[in-house]
Protein backbone atom coordinates (compact mmCIF):
# COMPACT_ATOMS: atom_id res chain seq x y z
CA UNK A 1 0.00 0.00 0.00
CA UNK A 2 1.32 3.50 -0.77
CA UNK A 3 2.53 5.75 2.02
CA UNK A 4 0.20 8.62 2.80
CA UNK A 5 1.94 11.90 3.60
CA UNK A 6 0.28 14.46 5.82
CA UNK A 7 2.48 17.58 5.62
CA UNK A 8 1.26 18.83 8.98
CA UNK A 9 2.07 15.66 10.90
CA UNK A 10 4.56 13.62 8.91
CA UNK A 11 8.27 14.03 8.37
CA UNK A 12 9.76 12.83 5.09
CA UNK A 13 13.36 11.64 5.11
CA UNK A 14 14.80 9.96 2.02
CA UNK A 15 11.27 9.37 0.67
CA UNK A 16 10.16 7.72 3.94
CA UNK A 17 7.09 9.31 5.55
CA UNK A 18 7.39 9.10 9.32
CA UNK A 19 4.15 9.90 11.15
CA UNK A 20 4.37 12.39 13.99
CA UNK A 21 4.39 10.56 17.28
CA UNK A 22 4.67 11.57 20.93
CA UNK A 23 5.75 8.87 23.36
CA UNK A 24 5.91 10.82 26.59
CA UNK A 25 7.15 9.30 29.85
CA UNK A 26 4.60 8.17 32.39
CA UNK A 27 3.67 10.89 34.85
CA UNK A 28 0.91 10.97 37.43
CA UNK A 29 -2.36 12.22 35.88
CA UNK A 30 -2.80 14.67 38.74
CA UNK A 31 0.35 16.56 37.76
CA UNK A 32 0.19 16.62 33.97
CA UNK A 33 -1.22 20.14 33.73
CA UNK A 34 0.41 21.63 36.83
CA UNK A 35 3.66 23.48 36.29
CA UNK A 36 4.66 26.52 38.31
CA UNK A 37 7.66 28.76 37.86
CA UNK A 38 10.70 28.08 35.73
CA UNK A 39 9.57 30.64 33.15
CA UNK A 40 13.15 31.56 32.22
CA UNK A 41 14.19 27.91 31.83
CA UNK A 42 11.10 27.11 29.75
CA UNK A 43 11.78 30.11 27.52
CA UNK A 44 15.40 29.00 26.98
CA UNK A 45 14.40 25.41 26.29
CA UNK A 46 11.61 26.49 23.95
CA UNK A 47 14.17 28.48 21.96
CA UNK A 48 16.37 25.37 21.77
CA UNK A 49 13.33 23.36 20.64
CA UNK A 50 12.45 25.88 17.93
CA UNK A 51 16.06 25.92 16.72
CA UNK A 52 16.10 22.10 16.59
CA UNK A 53 12.91 22.08 14.55
CA UNK A 54 14.61 24.43 12.07
CA UNK A 55 17.62 22.11 11.75
CA UNK A 56 19.90 23.67 14.36
CA UNK A 57 19.67 21.14 17.17
CA UNK A 58 21.93 20.80 20.15
CA UNK A 59 22.30 18.63 23.19
CA UNK A 60 20.70 19.88 26.40
CA UNK A 61 21.53 18.42 29.79
CA UNK A 62 19.40 19.24 32.81
CA UNK A 63 21.39 18.80 35.98
CA UNK A 64 20.77 19.49 39.63
CA UNK A 65 19.99 18.00 42.99
CA UNK A 66 17.39 15.25 43.30
CA UNK A 67 13.88 16.58 43.69
CA UNK A 68 14.40 20.07 42.26
CA UNK A 69 12.13 19.45 39.25
CA UNK A 70 14.42 18.37 36.40
CA UNK A 71 12.10 15.58 35.26
CA UNK A 72 9.04 17.84 35.46
CA UNK A 73 10.85 20.55 33.48
CA UNK A 74 11.86 18.01 30.84
CA UNK A 75 8.31 16.64 30.68
CA UNK A 76 6.92 20.15 30.15
CA UNK A 77 9.35 20.69 27.27
CA UNK A 78 8.40 17.32 25.74
CA UNK A 79 4.74 18.34 25.93
CA UNK A 80 5.57 21.59 24.11
CA UNK A 81 7.41 19.62 21.43
CA UNK A 82 4.46 17.27 20.97
CA UNK A 83 2.05 20.21 20.71
CA UNK A 84 4.30 21.62 17.97
CA UNK A 85 3.96 18.36 16.01
CA UNK A 86 7.48 17.18 16.78
CA UNK A 87 8.09 13.49 17.16
CA UNK A 88 8.99 12.81 20.78
CA UNK A 89 10.75 9.65 21.83
CA UNK A 90 11.55 9.69 25.53
CA UNK A 91 13.53 7.40 27.78
CA UNK A 92 14.19 7.22 31.46
CA UNK A 93 16.54 5.16 33.54
CA UNK A 94 15.99 3.58 36.92
CA UNK A 95 18.71 2.40 39.29
CA UNK A 96 17.90 -1.24 38.49
CA UNK A 97 18.74 -0.69 34.80
CA UNK A 98 22.35 0.37 35.40
CA UNK A 99 23.57 -3.12 34.46
CA UNK A 100 21.87 -2.71 31.07
CA UNK A 101 23.33 0.46 29.56
CA UNK A 102 21.10 0.48 26.46
CA UNK A 103 17.86 -0.41 28.30
CA UNK A 104 16.28 3.09 28.31
CA UNK A 105 17.22 3.71 24.69
CA UNK A 106 16.04 0.26 23.62
CA UNK A 107 12.72 0.81 25.38
CA UNK A 108 12.16 4.24 23.83
CA UNK A 109 13.15 3.27 20.28
CA UNK A 110 11.34 -0.07 20.57
CA UNK A 111 8.08 1.61 21.62
CA UNK A 112 8.44 4.05 18.71
CA UNK A 113 9.11 1.31 16.15
CA UNK A 114 6.18 -0.75 17.43
CA UNK A 115 3.92 2.30 16.95
CA UNK A 116 4.80 2.71 13.26
CA UNK A 117 2.64 1.31 10.47
CA UNK A 118 4.23 -1.80 8.94
CA UNK A 119 4.67 -0.05 5.58
CA UNK A 120 6.75 2.67 7.24
CA UNK A 121 8.69 0.20 9.38
CA UNK A 122 9.66 -1.86 6.33
CA UNK A 123 10.90 1.27 4.54
CA UNK A 124 13.41 2.12 7.27
CA UNK A 125 17.11 1.29 6.79
CA UNK A 126 17.40 -2.45 7.37
CA UNK A 127 21.11 -2.27 8.27
CA UNK A 128 20.35 0.04 11.20
CA UNK A 129 17.39 -2.05 12.32
CA UNK A 130 19.50 -5.21 12.09
CA UNK A 131 22.07 -3.67 14.46
CA UNK A 132 19.31 -2.66 16.88
CA UNK A 133 17.97 -6.24 17.04
CA UNK A 134 20.79 -6.78 19.56
CA UNK A 135 18.98 -4.58 22.08
CA UNK A 136 15.40 -4.77 20.72
CA UNK A 137 14.83 -8.47 19.95
CA UNK A 138 11.09 -7.84 19.42
CA UNK A 139 11.99 -6.20 16.09
CA UNK A 140 12.23 -9.74 14.76
CA UNK A 141 8.53 -10.19 15.60
CA UNK A 142 7.70 -7.10 13.54
CA UNK A 143 10.10 -8.00 10.72
CA UNK A 144 10.64 -11.78 10.70
CA UNK A 145 13.45 -11.68 8.12
CA UNK A 146 15.49 -9.25 10.20
CA UNK A 147 18.44 -10.79 12.01
CA UNK A 148 21.27 -9.34 14.00
CA UNK A 149 24.55 -9.28 12.12
CA UNK A 150 26.69 -12.29 12.89
CA UNK A 151 29.92 -11.42 14.66
CA UNK A 152 33.10 -12.66 13.13
CA UNK A 153 35.87 -14.22 15.16
CA UNK A 154 38.06 -11.13 14.66
CA UNK A 155 35.66 -8.66 16.25
CA UNK A 156 35.39 -8.02 19.96
CA UNK A 157 32.80 -6.58 22.34
CA UNK A 158 33.96 -3.00 21.74
CA UNK A 159 33.54 -3.40 17.98
CA UNK A 160 30.04 -4.87 18.43
CA UNK A 161 29.10 -2.00 20.74
CA UNK A 162 30.47 0.54 18.24
CA UNK A 163 28.47 -1.03 15.39
CA UNK A 164 25.35 -0.94 17.57
CA UNK A 165 25.90 2.73 18.37
CA UNK A 166 26.46 3.50 14.69
CA UNK A 167 23.22 1.68 13.83
CA UNK A 168 21.29 3.67 16.45
CA UNK A 169 22.78 6.97 15.28
CA UNK A 170 22.04 6.15 11.62
CA UNK A 171 18.46 5.26 12.52
CA UNK A 172 17.92 8.45 14.51
CA UNK A 173 19.57 10.58 11.81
Amino acid sequence: SPLVFDPLHDIVVDDIALPQSALLPALGDNFVDIFVGRDQEIQQLTTVLDNARSGKGKLVILEGEAGVGKSRLAYTLLQKAAHRDATVISAGCQQIEHKFPFAPLADAIGRYLHSLPKSVLHSLPHASLAQMVQIIPSLQDLMPGLTAPAGDSLSNGDEHRQRLIEGIVAFLA
